[in-house]
């Protein structure tokens, strides 16, 4: 069985990183307005015709794909064409963030950046015990940055007591 978590950290934020996800809203919208128009919902069918565009706007490769993959999945909901007003990035751990010794290191379009992070004690156990998945950078409506810890566990699931169970 898989436990789930996520964990909202917050953030303090440089220049670097609010343009990362300026780029990346930008990079977003002509993915979305790229698919729309061409009927894709599919990211390894998007991929062809929009990855180029992202790494010469200036995107590094994975947050190129990570744009891709969340274009497609705004669009398999959506009924009329989305206007992105703004987004978040989503990172996937190692490749374009990484976390040790309290430093959140995060891929932008001048390279990483390494920012040192508080964890409240409620959350340490999740660092501890748990697997850091993808995650998510956001900012919310009042301002503020938010990097979200996604993690998993894998429980083993004890048989004897799902035999008890009627």
């Amino acid at each position: 069985m898989q436990v789930q978590a996520s964990i909202p950290i917050k953030l303090k934020v440089n220049d670097l990183i609010i343009k990362t996800i300026d780029l990346y809203k930008k990079g977003l919208q002509h993915c979305v307005d790229v698919a729309w128009g061409m009927k894709i919902r599919n990211n390894v069918k998007l991929h062809p015709f929009v990855y180029q565009d992202l790494r010469k706007m200036g995107l590094p490769s994975q947050l190129s794909i990570s744009c891709i993959k969340m274009a497609c999945g705004m669009l398999k909901k959506a009924k009329s064409k989305p206007f992105v007003s703004r987004t978040s990035i989503r990172y996937n751990a190692p490749r374009s963030f990484s976390f040790k010794n309290n430093i959140l290191s995060i891929s932008t379009i001048k390279g990483r950046v390494k920012i040192p992070v508080k964890i409240p004690k409620y959350a340490l156990k999740y660092f501890n015990e748990f697997e850091i998945r993808e995650s998510i950078l956001i900012k919310n409506y009042k301002g503020d940055y938010y990097f979200t810890f996604a993690f998993l566990k894998e429980i083993p699931t004890n048989l004897n007591l799902q035999e008890r169970v009627l």
